[in-house]
């Protein structure tokens, strides 16, 4: 009789091991960590023929933070299920460092300056993809002489908009303007390699980059298209 109870332990403990959700401050720390090197670069706004500014975001909230959306947890007798998610905003200082240095390096690399023709690019961005949502949930089974766990992590972007308006100026007089946006096409990512919730949310993070990098040059393109 004891040994089927030990069991019954064991695997209670297991599956709250499997389960575990962690506070939204720790979760919080795992994104700071990875993004502190980020938000904390200066980057140049401007050289002799772009700016690129980001005044119109003064107003936005600039802090990283994270909040808790679902925390459901039923520990039934033989049946136990979770649902568990936070909601993250990188706030908007990181994509813009991000976004900032992408823009002059794809300038560089399709020779805007040439296409300006002595022209000046001012470029203000307005608005930023910034924020996903980090989800564990899962179930299991206890039987007398084991458990089954099932369950998932995965990780959802905003799929929300980089928008920028933009001026062409000749001179110091105003010839064009415009407004862009680009929307976030990221897809929801699963840890299908079983990485710890810190390193599939940092993997996350670096592939966040480099999509807003790619709507960094599509706004560049589509301005390129409309001199």
């Amino acid at each position: 009789m004891m040994r089927p109870l030990i069991t019954i332990v064991i695997s209670l403990f297991l599956i709250i091991a499997l389960s575990g959700c962690f506070s939204v401050e720790k979760y919080n720390n795992f994104i700071k960590e990875k993004t502190g090197i980020i938000k904390a670069q200066s980057a140049p706004d401007s050289n002799d023929y772009l700016t690129v500014k980001s005044d119109a975001m003064m107003d936005a909230d600039s802090s990283l933070h994270s909040k808790k959306v679902k925390n459901s947890f039923i520990p039934a007798i033989l049946y136990w299920q979770w649902n568990y998610s936070i909601e993250s905003n990188l706030g908007h200082n990181v994509p813009v460092n991000v976004i900032r240095p992408a823009i002059f390096n794809y300038a560089e690399s399709i020779s805007l300056k040439d296409k300006l023709n002595g022209k000046h690019l001012e470029i203000s961005i307005k608005k930023v993809p910034s924020s996903f949502t980090y989800t564990q949930k899962g179930m299991a089974l206890i039987f007398i002489i084991g458990y089954s766990v099932q369950g998932q992590e995965v990780i959802y972007p905003s799929n929300d908009e980089l928008v920028v308006s933009y001026r062409i100026l000749n001179n110091g007089s105003e010839t064009k303007r415009g407004t862009i946006t680009v929307r976030e096409t990221g897809q929801p990512v699963s840890n299908r390699k079983l990485k710890s919730a810190k390193k599939f949310t940092w993997a996350y993070i670096d592939d966040y980059y480099g999509d807003i990098q790619g709507m960094s040059k599509s706004v560049l393109n589509q301005i390129v298209a409309e001199i």
